[in-house]
C-alpha cells in the first residue's frame, strides 16, 4: 500500500511519477493501493496538476486499486498510454472547473481489462476522459469494465 505524506512539505503530494521524455518506458504497478495522491490546486508553473497518484507516459496495472486520489484532471493518473488489468478506480476526483477525467486521463493508447469504475467525479469524464487534442486517434480496448 502506498499514500501520499503530506508531512515532508513537498509542493505536490502526488505518489508516483515518472518522467522519461524524450524516452518512453513502460512504468509497470502490480498487486498494490495506492491512496490519498493530491495534486489538486496548485500553481501549474510549479508542478503538474494532472495525475493525482500517477504522472507517466506509458503505465500498465495489474491488480491495482486506485482510491481517494485527486488532481485538477486525471483525479488518479495522466498517461499517454494506459493498460490496466483487474484494476480498480473508486472515490478519485478531478476538481478544476470542468476538470477532465475523475479517475484517468489519456492521451493515447488505452486497454481496459476487467476494471471497475465507481465514485469518480470530474466535471467532464467522471471515469475516464480520452483527450486526443494533439490529433491522435481513438485506440482502445475495453473488455468487461464496470
Amino acid at each position: 500500500r502506498l499514500e501520499a505524506d503530506d508531512t515532508g512539505g513537498a509542493v505536490d503530494h502526488r505518489i508516483l511519477t515518472v518522467a522519461t521524455f524524450p524516452d518512453t518506458v513502460t512504468v509497470t504497478l502490480e498487486r498494490l493501493v495506492l491512496a490519498g495522491g493530491d495534486v489538486s490546486g496548485l500553481d501549474p508553473s510549479q508542478t503538474s496538476v494532472e495525475g493525482g497518484a500517477i504522472l507517466a507516459d506509458d503505465v500498465a496495472l495489474v491488480d491495482v486499486l486506485l482510491t481517494g486520489n485527486r488532481a485538477d484532471a486525471g483525479g488518479a493518473i495522466s498517461t499517454f498510454a494506459l493498460d490496466a488489468t483487474r484494476t480498480t478506480f473508486d472515490g478519485n476526483t478531478a476538481e478544476l472547473g470542468v476538470a477532465t477525467g475523475g479517475a484517468v486521463l489519456t492521451f493515447g493508447d488505452t486497454t481496459l481489462e476487467n476494471v471497475t469504475f465507481t465514485s469518480n467525479v470530474a466535471g467532464e469524464g467522471g471515469a475516464i476522459w480520452a483527450d486526443l487534442s494533439g490529433g491522435g486517434q481513438p485506440d482502445g480496448d475495453l473488455h468487461h469494465a464496470r
